[in-house]
């Protein structure tokens, strides 16, 4: 029940940051850079006609720093600390096993989503629907309010934010 809990949260927890966090500028220090990194570098540098890796130096605008995993490491074991005095021990593995899966998921999604074409980003079911996700995320007209999940858009289906209006299945598949 908990690691599904946590899970379906993760998706609301990363539609949130998306949303309100690296498409609205918010004048605090780290969140401020959140928002340049993403809206003002990886928005700008990667559209939806053109939102493929083309040299290496390029993948600095499509993976998150370091300082980020390390920053979700730190509150992860905070939040987690929390859930397992206010729960039990297991509910405070599981936050933090699923905060830690849910960025590793996110950062390989999105790199499918910037790789060239080829058979696997093109054939494997949820990638390919990601990658169509995303890439229409990129287009200026709708990425400050359209498809903000970038995992699985459970959440964009949800709060009717995912620029397909098709029922869930259809939605991920």
């Amino acid at each position: 029940f908990y690691t599904t809990l946590c899970k379906c949260k993760s998706h609301f927890v990363e539609w949130a940051m998306h949303k309100s966090v690296m498409h609205r500028l918010v004048d605090v220090f780290a969140l401020r850079a959140i928002y340049d990194r993403h809206t003002r570098q990886h928005h700008q540098y990667f559209t939806d006609t053109d939102y493929t890796i083309k040299t290496i130096k390029e993948h600095r605008i499509v993976f998150f720093p370091l300082r980020v995993l390390i920053v979700l490491g730190v509150f992860g074991l905070l939040i987690s600390y929390c859930a397992a005095k206010a729960i039990n021990t297991n509910v405070g593995y599981i936050v933090y096993m699923t905060m830690v899966s849910h960025y590793l998921i996110y950062e390989t999604f999105h790199y499918c989503c910037h790789i060239q074409e080829n058979w696997f980003v093109r054939n494997v079911p949820l990638v390919n629907t990601i990658r169509r996700h995303h890439a229409a995320h990129h287009n200026l007209g709708i990425m400050m309010h359209k498809n903000m999940n970038l995992t699985f858009p459970l959440a964009d289906w949800i709060m009717g934010t995912s620029d397909l209006k098709r029922g869930l299945l259809g939605a991920l598949f």
